[in-house]
């Protein structure tokens, strides 16, 4: 879908002239009430592949606190600070380190907010900061691949501090937002801290397009580490920095080459990633008794690396994750048993582990796990190499969630899944680091997690 020129006109006005021109004096500042959330979540690690992690049981307390602020009548601030008490896998009650709880501050959200065109029916906003930020409004926990993956290596994430409810990407940037009729444009800039290497911006584009009350449409590109604020990170060249042959080089490419050598071209974290999104709201045409989002359907995909590489990323369909949802009935006229239930399923046919251990852990290499850099793997056969003992496979993954509000103000939350949750690891020197690969990798593996919220 070409995007408008006046689109382009509004995406300027947006970045150049907006900040100046929505700058209030200080004392026109309004202070919002404080809003406080606490929650407390139990649950076990059911089955799982990795023996230490097995029957782990989760328990987990944490606080947010959110402070927002009216500039004028044009922007808006926003501030949450929080923190988490947990405790880290593996839970060995015979090493301290391992078995007392930890405690993890963080920021939820930095943001200020610009209101763009008519304060009262704006066109758009500006966010700049640190932003929650939600392309797929359905997606209770599996989906949100644009935002929430890797390319090279293809790589899958779920979860975080955060497990339940959790399907949304922390920006660090700008997002720029622009309606134009039943189409929404979403521009985002983002400074990646999440994978590596950190500090390169990712530009992406996103829209959506509702052509009735119950069908949206959803479709996004990133461009996963276009400006690289160091070339050597983000293409990599010559040995790992712990030693070994150069694994991380292939043969020479017309796309990506080697200027120092004219034989061999180098693998990248670079990427252009693409998404496709859809919904259907079954209720608006069945008019059943049941709740307004019962029946609802919606699915998202995506290719997570558009260009093939030779021998690790040869296949776009194996770079390809397929999610489907539905909202299942929660209530019968005037009985509500719940406010949501939703079940996701997941397919991605992947050449090799989900595991983050060569792109963050070890070598920082746009590669798959391999159980060894020791030798040059090009010399070995692929499926050898992809599918030996230490392969895990997750080609499906599940997720469950249900929600009730009790009273106003406490909510409960429950979630069972089978997905790519990477929960925080403690190291011999006491680092917090996230696990390598996640700790539900097969259909048989499993958790649940109960939430209680409170929050005013």
């Amino acid at each position: 879908m070409p995007i408008p020129t006046s689109l382009w006109r509004k995406l300027g006005f947006a970045f150049v002239i907006a900040p100046v021109a929505a700058a209030p004096t200080w004392a026109e500042a309004v202070r919002e009430p404080i809003q406080t959330s606490v929650s407390f979540d139990v649950g076990e690690i059911a089955n799982s592949s990795f023996d230490e992690a097995d029957q782990q049981w989760i328990q987990r307390t944490g606080i947010t606190i959110t402070q927002g602020v009216l500039v004028g009548d044009r922007v808006r601030l926003v501030v949450g600070v929080g923190g988490m008490f947990f405790n880290s896998y593996p839970e060995n009650i015979t090493v301290a380190y391992q078995h007392s709880l930890k405690f993890g501050p963080g920021v939820s959200q930095a943001q200020s907010i610009i209101k763009l065109g008519d304060v009262t029916n704006p066109w758009g906003s500006l966010r700049l900061g640190l932003i929650p930020y939600k392309y797929n409004p359905d997606a209770k926990n599996l989906g949100e691949y644009l935002l929430r993956s890797s390319a090279y290596p293809n790589a899958l994430f779920t979860g975080g501090y955060n497990i339940i409810n959790s399907a949304s990407t922390l920006v660090q940037g700008a997002v720029f937002e622009a309606k134009t009729g039943p189409v929404t444009h979403d521009f985002v800039v983002a400074i990646e801290r999440d994978y590596e290497p950190a500090g390169d911006i990712t530009p992406s584009y996103l829209v959506s397009y509702k052509p009735h009350p119950a069908i949206e449409l959803g479709a996004g590109i990133t461009l996963a580490h276009l400006i690289s604020v160091k070339p050597s990170l983000t293409t990599p060249k010559g040995a790992p920095k712990n030693g070994g042959d150069p694994t991380n080089r292939y043969e020479a490419d017309t796309v990506v080459t080697d200027p120092n050598d004219t034989t061999f071209s180098n693998y990248t974290f670079k990427a252009t990633k693409l998404m496709a999104r859809a919904s259907v709201n079954l209720q608006t045409f069945l008019q059943t008794p049941f709740g307004p989002e019962d029946f609802k359907i919606y699915t998202e995909a995506a290719l997570l690396g558009v260009k093939n590489y030779p021998f690790y990323y040869d296949n776009r369909w194996h770079r390809i994750p397929v999610m489907v949802g539905i909202n299942l009935p929660t209530r019968f006229g005037s009985f509500k048993w719940l406010d949501q239930l939703s079940v996701e399923a997941e397919y991605r046919k992947a050449d090799f582990t989900n595991s983050i251990a060569i792109s963050y852990v070890d070598y920082t290499l746009p590669l798959p796990y391999l159980p060894s850099f020791s030798q040059d793997p090009h010399g070995y056969d692929k499926n050898e190499l992809s599918r030996g003992p230490w392969y895990r496979n997750e080609g499906i993954k599940w997720s469950v969630y249900a929600k009730r509000s009790l009273i106003p103000g406490l909510d409960l939350y429950a979630q069972v899944a089978s997905d790519h949750n990477r929960p925080m690891k403690i190291t011999s020197d006491g680092a917090l680091v996230p696990n390598r690969e996640p700790l539900t990798p097969k259909p048989t593996d499993w958790y649940y997690l109960v939430r209680l919220q409170m929050g005013i």
